[in-house]
């Protein structure tokens, strides 16, 4: 090492000192170590003076200490991945984050709205509208045999039937827990019944002729 070298070093790191806080911190450790070593130069001032071993520096665990160096108040962090948790330092257990799962609207494959719109379209005719609010309908050119085949494509869910008196009743449910009903009525004709979830007749179909 050449004449002053350890003097140029001290005061270039004191003018890094005065620059930045963070570095000025590790200047002035590196700093208070070299003065604590043995550094004196033999000879006089003015002398050319050759040095045959350098003192020895400090070593990187000597300034900056076992941890890694950080911003001045601010505790080291362990290292993670984005969408992971790291349980202790990087040497630690890792356990991924489940992704939330994204709800989106229910959609209801088969309700007595969509079973009524597919299956009979534009093929009926309202005969009469109750005091209630009911629609009475017809189809024209039916018979019970037509019922049954609109019933079965309707594709009601736990169909049931039960015998009476005055014939089989078919009773299945749709997803939005609405109601049809396969049954004859009191004039005679085959009919198709549609109720809401609360039980309440909407709409009441008619095959063939009174």
């Amino acid at each position: 090492m050449k004449d002053g070298a350890i003097y140029v070093g001290t005061a270039a790191l004191v003018g890094i000192s005065a620059a930045s806080d963070t570095v000025g911190t590790w200047a002035s450790n590196f700093i208070g170590i070299v003065s604590g070593k043995d550094t004196t130069l033999p000879g006089k001032p003015g002398e050319v003076v050759h040095v045959t071993t350098p003192p020895p520096l400090p070593s990187e665990k000597d300034v900056f200490g076992s941890e890694i160096p950080v911003w001045p108040g601010e505790p080291v962090k362990p290292i993670a991945v984005p969408g992971q948790e790291n349980n202790g330092p990087i040497s630690g257990t890792t356990t991924v984050s489940p992704m939330p799962e994204q709800q989106g609207p229910q959609i209801v494959l088969n309700s007595a709205a969509t079973a009524y719109d597919r299956v009979y379209g534009n093929r009926t005719s309202v005969e009469n509208v109750t005091s209630r609010g009911t629609i009475i309908e017809n189809v024209p050119n039916s018979d019970a045999g037509t019922a049954a085949n609109d019933f079965s494509s309707m594709k009601p869910a736990n169909v049931k039937t039960v015998s009476t008196s005055r014939g089989d009743i078919s009773i299945g449910t749709f997803g939005d827990g609405s109601t049809v009903i396969l049954r004859p009525s009191r004039d005679g004709r085959t009919t198709i019944e549609f109720q809401n979830p609360n039980g309440r007749t909407t709409r009441e179909i008619r095959y063939g002729s009174k």
